[in-house]
């Protein structure tokens, strides 16, 4: 079904608490949902073995120490079993209206990217997943508390097997944020046809969670903007995620 793929930073003290709510979030995703963690950060090996996804400990960085993004992505390609892929920041908690949304998209388009905002929800504790309700329950915290931001804050792309792979510029984290990697994506492999497509509907609370520094970012579920592309669909929807700050 899907492979989800992140690095994160050290997981200690309130970023061990975000960090642990988001991964948790996408490995009940689905049953046959795939994490793979990146890096090997303080605290990223435990967390892997306690949630039981793969961790893969070396990632390329420059003479600085810092990661790159674009190798990240290549190796999970090649590592993905699935045929859709999604990047997130580390700090993003998913809802099963995220699956929904691919369901939704990929039974339409055989190549795609899926991206969007997100909203600001404080979140200082770890997440209750033992609750049947817990999606629900983050939900409605995020449209009680939280704070959409704008259209540049982009924290997650959810893409077809091969849509990026060894296409992109070679990106550090913490260097470029992932609006700015949008920007330098999209207009290169899309070939936009300067059209815009019927705006489609989608179940709605679309959720995904971003956990920023103690703060929940949640996307709003109001249908998709989708622009008609020469290579692939791009569909930019308005739908709930959340995250800590």
């Amino acid at each position: 079904m899907l492979t989800l793929f992140s690095t994160a930073k050290p997981f200690v003290g309130h970023s061990r608490v975000i960090q642990r709510n988001a991964l948790q979030s996408w490995k009940l995703l689905h049953p046959d949902a795939e994490v793979i963690l990146f890096g090997n950060d303080e605290g990223a090996a435990e967390t892997c073995r306690d949630l039981g996804l793969r961790h893969e400990p070396y990632v390329k960085r420059n003479e600085n120490g810092t990661k790159y993004l674009n190798w990240i992505f290549d190796k999970a390609n090649e590592y993905s079993r699935h045929q859709f892929l999604c990047y997130a920041n580390c700090d993003i908690m998913l809802g099963s209206d995220f699956l929904a949304a691919l369901q939704v998209v990929s039974a339409r388009h055989n190549r795609f990217l899926i991206t969007g905002q997100r909203w600001d929800t404080d979140i200082t504790a770890p997440w209750d997943f033992s609750r049947p309700d817990w999606g629900a329950q983050l939900r409605s915290l995020a449209l009680q508390k939280g704070k959409q931001n704008g259209p540049t804050w982009l924290d997650y792309f959810c893409f077809t097997r091969d849509l990026y792979y060894r296409k992109m510029p070679p990106f550090l984290i913490g260097r470029q944020g992932l609006g700015s990697l949008a920007q330098l994506l999209l207009p290169q492999e899309p070939r936009c046809a300067g059209r815009r497509a019927r705006c489609g509907r989608t179940p709605k609370s679309r959720l995904r969670l971003h956990e920023n520094r103690r703060r929940l970012l949640l996307q709003r579920g109001r249908g998709g903007i989708q622009l008609a592309a020469g290579r692939y669909f791009l569909v930019a929807f308005l739908l709930p995620a959340f995250g800590h700050r």
